[in-house]
């Protein structure tokens, strides 16, 4: 698409100059300054369009950083749903078989990496899922609390977050994911 941008500016720089030289014949004495006045007028022309085709690159560009981003933070979502499908089916997660402590989910051109913690007595899993897509990363960190005596999962905290950390602000061991 630039390129015929581009193309299109050099037949009318050529065109404007074949003009400039036509007007400074012999026979034709009266458009003897045009040729400046064409030249300026042309690379005006030209600087606006090259403007334009900078500021619509650059515009593009961000749109498409923003889409990845957001889809890195669906893919994230989705795998943190997938976490506590899993929790709430195998009673023993995250030691269980079928329940591991760090998976991974691909969805679509994305990565989930989940990692699972059972902490205070078995009576509370954190769950955090990092989303990836075009080096886009995003997290969801949620906190389950388990009440095997009313045999319920409640999910008590679900929200985003920067980079995984735990309450006193540090971070955690996030165990990456094998590709």
């Amino acid at each position: 698409m630039q390129t015929q941008h581009l193309f299109l500016i050099a037949l009318l720089l050529i065109g404007l100059i074949k003009m400039a030289f036509w007007m400074n014949r012999k026979d034709f004495n009266t458009g003897v300054s045009a040729l400046p006045v064409v030249l300026i007028m042309s690379s005006i022309i030209l600087e606006v369009l090259v403007a334009g085709l900078v500021i619509s690159g650059l515009l593009s560009s961000n749109m498409a950083n923003e889409q990845a981003s957001l889809k890195a933070l669906e893919i994230a979502k989705s795998g943190a749903h997938n976490a506590i499908t899993r929790v709430i089916r195998y009673v023993d997660c995250p030691q269980s078989v079928y329940c591991p402590a760090t998976s991974t989910l691909v969805i679509g051109d994305g990565e989930a990496c989940i990692n699972i913690e059972q902490t205070v007595n078995n009576r509370e899993v954190t769950i955090y899922s990092r989303g990836t897509v075009q080096r886009r990363e995003k997290y969801i960190k949620i906190v389950l609390g388990i009440f095997p005596a009313r045999g319920t999962v409640d999910v008590q905290i679900l929200k985003e977050v920067e980079s995984p950390t735990n309450d006193n602000d540090e971070t955690t061991s996030f165990t990456e994911c094998s590709s």
